[in-house]
């Protein structure tokens, strides 16, 4: 058992080509907080989302659903002593090929 989400090591022997990357990631400010919105490449299966963040030189890893569009990243982003300076996507297909990242400099 793990104290955080973790990913399951690649399988390439099952299926060896990656997910292309996000080809748009997008930072949203909505109500309920500051909102990253992604979309998968053409005709991708994700199983995952790879979602990291940099602030202060510390980078913060979160694996979300590949279902998902869009992710509220409440509290990461506004933080004044440590504000974001990169997010980074990666998309991870269901036997744990990672595309390579797509990134959004924010400062």
């Amino acid at each position: 058992m793990y104290a955080e989400p973790a990913l399951v090591p690649a399988s390439p022997w099952m299926m060896n080509d990656p997910p292309p990357p996000p080809p748009e990631i997008a930072l949203k400010q909505c109500p309920e907080g500051d909102t990253l919105a992604v979309a998968p490449g053409s005709e991708a299966v994700v199983r995952w989302w790879v979602v990291q963040v940099r602030a202060a030189g510390v980078w913060e890893t979160y694996v979300r659903d590949g279902g998902a569009r869009a992710f509220v990243l409440a509290g990461l982003l506004r933080n004044p002593s440590a504000p974001a300076q990169l997010i980074a996507v990666t998309a991870v297909d269901r036997v744990g090929n990672a595309s390579a990242a797509s990134a959004l400099r924010l400062r």
